[in-house]
């Protein structure tokens, strides 16, 4: 059996606090662990700790150990995910171009955008000191996955951005415009511009995103953005916003679904929230149905129907939990 990272640490340090129990002699505590065929504790104060020992046991070997102890086993934990050999697509990474004088909007965008797990490409942010700035914007323009041009009065006359977007272009990757008090022109004025008024950072980047979304070509990218985000959410809050584009996806390749898979487990602002767009109704099941109906889901069916196993099994011993101690009368 595999452990997920949590049940890990948590049988780890359970076990810790068996073994550095006053009523176990130290050669005792030597004898179990080597009976389980982990090495012995350190008697050098400098040594690694109790726990440092045992965590270098393996899963198999610490289910056993909690079993000798009396401790609840976890065999009812969700397995970790498999990892698949497939390629997969990266997160996306989009070039900003941009007139200089403005470098401070574009920043507060770039790290809205960041909420997504998207990489907006800032020259003035992302070009680290002594690199040639020459050399490292056209690396930018030959790996982006696709451009955000803010045009502002003067964008037109500027050799840099009007380059930049023609670079871009002749890649044939998307390039979005955002009309502040300019208009696109030549073969990039042929696509409809988001017009800027007074919307916040925020708000150009929550529309970014709504636009990334109608490009086939940007979904895979975007997939591998909101699941890395979503990995790393920091509250309630953001995850709802990185699953408000992330549950209208429907390319999911294989190692996307084991990574979705993974932050759902690991998380916890992901598993002890609920999804107001899906009535409700918590993360977990939401996501194992979400990921059901991926490409991928099929190449990892195993650890989805495992995990969906797991959470029956917690939603009975709640309601058990719920039976055994009812709310007291008024």
């Amino acid at each position: 059996m595999t452990l997920d990272k949590k049940s890990r640490v948590e049988l780890v340090l359970k076990l810790a606090e068996k073994l550095e129990s006053p009523d176990l002699r130290w050669d005792h505590a030597n004898i179990i662990l080597n009976t389980y065929g982990v090495r012995s504790l350190d008697d050098d104060s400098f040594g690694p700790s109790t726990a440092e020992t045992v965590n270098t046991a393996s899963d198999e070997q610490l289910i056993e150990l909690a079993q000798h102890f009396g401790l609840e086993t976890p065999n009812d934990a969700p397995v970790a995910a498999v990892t698949t050999t497939v390629k997969s697509a990266q997160p996306l990474f989009v070039f900003a171009s941009h007139l200089s004088k403005h470098k401070g909007l574009v920043h507060e965008v770039a790290t809205a955008l960041s909420t997504y797990g998207i990489n907006l490409f800032v020259a003035h942010d992302s070009i680290t000191v002594d690199a040639q700035w020459h050399d490292e914007i056209e690396k930018a323009l030959n790996l982006a996955d696709a451009g955000l041009a803010f045009l502002h009065d003067g964008f037109r006359a500027s050799p840099w951005c009007d380059q930049e977007v023609g670079w871009l272009l002749g890649r044939h990757v998307p390039v979005m415009a955002l009309k502040f008090d300019a208009d696109p022109y030549g073969p990039f004025g042929k696509h409809q511009a988001q017009v800027i008024r007074n919307e916040t950072p925020t708000i150009i980047a929550e529309d970014v995103v709504q636009r990334i979304r109608t490009k086939p070509e940007l979904a895979p990218g975007l997939g591998a953005s909101l699941v890395a985000a979503l990995a790393i959410s920091p509250s309630f809050a953001k995850t709802d916003a990185i699953w408000a584009h992330l549950r209208e996806l429907r390319t999911m390749d294989p190692n996307q679904c084991a990574q979705l898979l993974e932050a759902t487990k690991d998380n916890n602002q992901v598993h002890w929230a609920s999804a107001p767009l899906d009535g409700g109704l918590p993360y977990p099941r939401v996501i194992v149905d979400f990921l059901r109906a991926q490409p991928g889901g099929p190449i990892i069916a195993a650890d989805i129907d495992a995990y969906s196993v797991y959470l029956d099994k917690k939603d009975t011993e709640a309601a058990k939990r719920t039976v055994a101690a009812p709310p007291p009368k008024v």
